[in-house]
């Protein structure tokens, strides 16, 4: 973190901002006091927070998916197990 003075620290953060426009919305709340910083710090875990729950919920469904897929090549070759024992009887 900035050891600097905060005018110095928040002139450093605006010459972050081109590489983060995080870092310019936080600027941009820090002049303005604790309680604007407060808000945009909640936007940014809301935001962490929804993205995590997409994610996390994406790879469910692609486990799910993953998991159908083997459980139906076990019944195939269950089945065509089946058939080939059923025709070597039949002889």
């Amino acid at each position: 973190m900035c050891n600097k003075p905060l005018d110095s620290c928040l002139r450093h953060l605006m010459e972050v901002k081109e590489q983060s426009p995080v870092m310019l919305e936080f600027t941009i709340a820090a002049r303005g006091g604790m309680e604007t910083l407060r808000h945009a710090l909640q936007r940014l875990y809301m935001t962490r927070a929804s993205a995590y729950r997409d994610a996390l919920k994406s790879f469910i469904e692609g486990y799910q998916e993953g998991i159908q897929q083997i459980m139906d090549k076990k019944e195939d070759s269950s089945k065509a197990q089946q058939e080939g024992n059923t025709d070597k009887n039949s002889t």
